[in-house]
């Protein structure tokens, strides 16, 4: 995929973040969300009818049949209108090939990285001024979302990502180090590229990953 424009690369992480929900929403399929509104609209209409010709004497069982579906598919389409609202992003590393099937040691970095999000700007400044390259320096574009993808050697981020991690007690941060750090010596053992990339959520479907989204990388 081509880039979209030369400002793609580099965003700021709050500009990707908005670019990535924002092509999100373009890769989502029109009549899912149409589907939970007309869903949403009949089942409201059954309940409303069903009340007024009913008068009060409307069975409990089709009260709560009607209810939950009402409830049901009003939720979804909630869902769909304020879920960038509630996204959650994690970093993750990306690999310019496939560096060992699905379970491995390597697979763990995929699924953590929501406490690197969360401390990324205080990791940032240790990391410069330990004389490091600082972990945003090694992403986030992601040519999913239409952006050309700057590789980056295993070992610079292995260095940094060490150097971090060498005075951090046990954490969830030092966790989601400790599955990085691992990840990077595959990498850097196997002497492929990586680079850090944004997931908008703190849990993904595997299957999604692996036949929606077309990419260049593995992440693992």
């Amino acid at each position: 995929m081509e880039p979209s424009s030369p400002r793609d690369a580099p965003l700021s992480i709050q500009e990707q973040i908005e670019h990535q929900v924002r092509l999100t929403r373009q890769y989502m399929t029109w009549w899912m969300p149409l589907i939970f509104l007309v869903g949403f609209v009949f089942a409201a209409l059954a309940l409303y009818t069903t009340l007024q010709l009913s008068r009060g004497a409307l069975p409990w069982s089709l009260l709560l049949f009607l209810g939950f579906f009402t409830l049901f598919f009003g939720w979804a389409v909630i869902q769909y209108l304020t879920w960038p609202l509630f996204v959650k992003p994690r970093v993750v590393p990306c690999f310019a090939r496939e560096l060992e099937p699905y379970g491995g040691s390597t697979t763990p970095a995929f699924w953590k990285g929501r406490a690197l999000f969360l401390a990324l700007p205080d990791l940032d400044r240790r990391a410069v001024e330990l004389g490091l390259k600082p972990l945003s320096s090694f992403g986030f574009t992601d040519d999913y979302y239409r952006q050309e993808v700057v590789w980056r050697p295993a070992p610079e981020g292995l260095e940094t990502a060490l150097a971090l991690r060498a005075s951090m007690p046990e954490s969830i941060l030092a966790a989601d180090l400790d599955a990085l750090i691992v990840s990077l010596r595959v990498a850097q053992d196997k002497q492929v590229s990586f680079c850090l990339v944004l997931r908008l959520s703190t849990s993904d479907s595997l299957q999604g990953v692996c036949t929606r989204e077309a990419r260049s990388g593995r992440f693992w």
